[in-house]
């Protein structure tokens, strides 16, 4: 992946898995330009929640496009949802378009309100005030544990 930002940083000094090139691109307009490549990233796993899946494990992303990216570079994919349904996304030219193949998800479970306090986009909002009674607890050790152990 190029990047331009940190070229001479010294993040890049304790990298050297990161070269530098000349630009290839003619159209940036700076002459001999140096770019950062770094390597491709591959996960080992990846977790995230979603609206629902389907019968055949396919899940439905919809705008979401880079947990299909996410995916693609991960060993192993593992998605929780509000809930399956008896339906095949891929009978469905829209839904199909908006959907992550089954191919490519390693395990799949019900967990209801699995994104929250967070937003799940089409299925509820963020609950602002729970971020931050989290954010306020997680700032020591001690307030992150009485935080988790006030949800058991």
């Amino acid at each position: 992946m190029p990047l331009r930002g940190v070229i001479g940083s010294d993040i890049q000094k304790h990298r050297q898995d990161w070269c530098v090139i000349e630009n290839p691109m003619q159209s940036s307009g700076i002459q001999n330009e140096p770019i950062l490549l770094l390597p491709a990233v591959q996960l080992d796993i990846l977790v995230f929640h979603a609206s629902c899946s389907d019968r055949n494990g396919n899940i439905q992303i919809g705008r979401r496009r880079e947990l299909a990216t996410l995916a693609h570079a991960s060993k192993k994919v593992f998605v929780t949802v509000e809930k399956i349904l008896d339906v095949d996304f891929f009978d469905d030219e829209l839904s199909a378009a908006t959907c992550l193949p089954a191919l490519y998800i390693d395990g799949v479970s019900v967990g209801m309100n699995g994104a929250w306090p967070c937003a799940l986009p089409g299925e509820y909002p963020a609950d602002n005030s729970e971020i931050k009674k989290y954010s306020l607890a997680a700032k020591t050790k001690q307030g992150f544990d009485d935080y988790m152990n006030q949800s058991l």
